[in-house]
């Protein structure tokens, strides 16, 4: 494959050299969640045609294709080894989280619990912890070892998760119809059936249904990411929650699922948009520092590389950017 898959710091400079270097167009319908593993030699892609597909990122090719006819796919995480993964069953009859072995195309464990859709799935980064969001408005804590739930919390609206990068803490956001307003509660993970330790509250600025699609923490633990359907971006301060700016120029006006990233070093931010665009904030000042284009339909997914100098970002179509070594 083209440009480098060399351990390089992300600069300005250098994401303004990202350029096209493989175009996946295996998948039929639109792609709903990409992940990449801790160590960035793969990628893994859930799509709405019910398939997953494993790519080997320094070789830029696809390993394995994966079908999911029966259940249907959705959100996907690695877990901490290259060779498993989790990811939520799309079936209307079927709510569980699926432990899949891709080495084999085996199920390791099945979780059930959920009593609607699967939206959100987040792995602790210090131990086999995971902790799944649904639309039933509950959030459930589980260890990969055991397939009984481990903690339940219920919130007045769907919630997105996430865990801190020191896998201390969790957060939890949902959006409440009835107040006008987001909710972002920090948990300590030992502790979490104590309740919060902060509760934050955010005006909802677009309408009743723009609720809060995603929920992250920046890599060097000083930021919070969190993302409406009608396309608002907020960068959120980690430690008391206060909203410290908004990221503008998404596209959103069908209220679609589009994920935001931030790169390793948390300095900047990736997004894609409605329009085709995959846009690139600096985080420190919220200015886009670069845009990149080509994608035909509505981009859903951008993330950065943990540990290389390349990118991803899925339509229906996969794309792996790496900066132009010319």
């Amino acid at each position: 494959m083209g440009g480098t898959t060399e351990e390089v710091q992300m600069t300005e400079a250098s994401l303004k050299q990202m350029k096209k270097a493989k175009v996946f167009k295996q998948h039929e319908k639109r792609v709903n969640c990409i992940d990449f593993s801790m160590d960035g030699s793969y990628l893994i892609s859930s799509g709405d045609d019910e398939a997953l597909l494993l790519y080997n990122c320094l070789e830029g090719t696809i390993h394995k294709t994966i079908k999911s006819k029966k259940y249907g796919c959705g959100f996907v995480r690695f877990t901490h080894h290259n060779s498993a993964v989790l990811y939520a069953s799309k079936a209307h009859y079927d709510d569980s989280i699926r432990y899949l072995s891709v080495h084999d195309n085996r199920y390791l464990r099945y979780f059930k619990g959920h009593r609607h859709r699967v939206c959100c799935l987040a792995l602790s980064p210090i131990n086999d912890t995971f902790i799944s969001a649904a639309k039933d408005d509950t959030v459930r804590l589980w260890d990969l070892k055991s397939n009984q739930c481990a903690g339940l919390l219920r919130t007045k609206g769907i919630p997105q998760v996430a865990f801190d990068p020191s896998g201390v803490c969790f957060g939890v956001a949902y959006s409440e119809a009835k107040s006008y307003k987001h909710h972002v509660k920090l948990f300590d993970a030992r502790r979490f059936e104590e309740g919060p330790f902060i509760s934050v509250s955010l005006p909802m600025t677009g309408s009743a249904d723009s609720e809060i699609a995603q929920l992250k923490f920046s890599p060097n633990t000083k930021h919070m990411l969190l993302s409406t359907y009608d396309g608002s971006v907020m960068l959120l301060d980690a430690f008391d929650g206060k909203k410290i700016r908004d990221l503008t120029g998404i596209v959103n006006t069908q209220k679609s699922e589009l994920e935001c990233s931030f790169s390793p070093d948390g300095e900047f931010i990736c997004a894609g948009s409605e329009d085709g665009r995959v846009l690139i904030w600096q985080t420190e000042t919220g200015r886009v520092v670069h845009e990149l284009g080509g994608h035909a339909f509505p981009v859903s997914c951008a993330a950065f590389n943990p540990r290389y100098l390349q990118m991803a970002s899925a339509c229906q179509n996969v794309v792996l950017w790496l900066p132009d070594s010319t």
